[in-house]
């Protein structure tokens, strides 16, 4: 695993890193600041929770899986529909170099890093797939509300971003984090055409059963 603290992909800044499934470099690339104002990123992050969305992904084995059954008895995620969480409870990153974003910096250097490193911990990646210029997961956020219109055929339900770490060792969970942006949250109640992106929307499962 290569973990980049902050890089500057689609000229916005993202975390990066790399992982290998079944031989295959996938690049995962999670960003944390919109080009759509207002830009705020919302987060919730708990190592307290439990979904039966999120045990059955635990489940899988490491490998990269598509067509995703949906619903709650699925494996797709929809932070309005699923019932893991309460967006509300979201809190709002501040831009700059403030204590929650230190906080959330640290989380992904350090936090999901050692999750990577070590065999007692899986990781499972909510997101979209890319190809280009080489294969990868993005979109590791909350996938429904976009307005804008180069952003509106990303409106979907079931197919929002997530990640996730669990303690297979003590039968824990580890880490969950969930992401959206501000713009997402004002737009949601509007009218929208939803185009449902099942074709590209996956899950990577990384680590040792």
């Amino acid at each position: 695993m290569d973990l980049t603290k902050i890089h500057w992909w689609s000229r916005t800044p993202h975390f990066m890193f790399n992982l290998q499934i079944n031989e295959q470099n996938y690049e995962v690339v999670v960003n944390v600041y919109s080009k759509i104002a207002p830009r705020n990123l919302k987060y919730f992050l708990t190592n307290n929770i439990t979904h039966p969305i999120l045990e059955r992904a635990i489940k899988l084995k490491d490998g990269v899986y598509r067509t995703l059954p949906l619903g709650p008895d699925g494996l797709a995620i929809d932070y309005l529909r699923s019932g893991i969480i309460d967006i509300n409870q979201m809190k709002v990153l501040p831009p700059g170099e403030g204590d929650e974003t230190k906080f959330l910096n640290n989380t992904f250097t350090k936090e999901i890093g050692l999750a990577i490193e070590n065999l007692d911990l899986k990781v499972c990646i909510w997101g979209m797939l890319f190809d280009k210029p080489e294969l990868g997961l993005h979109d590791v956020h909350m996938n429904q509300g976009n307005a804008n219109k180069k952003y509106a055929k990303e409106n979907g339900v079931w197919q929002d971003g997530a990640l996730i770490i669990m303690d297979e060792k003590n039968k824990r969970l580890f880490l969950l984090l969930f992401l959206l942006f501000n713009h997402n949250v004002q737009k949601l109640m509007m009218k929208e055409i939803v185009y449902n992106n099942f074709f590209y929307y996956i899950i990577i499962i990384y680590g040792i059963l």
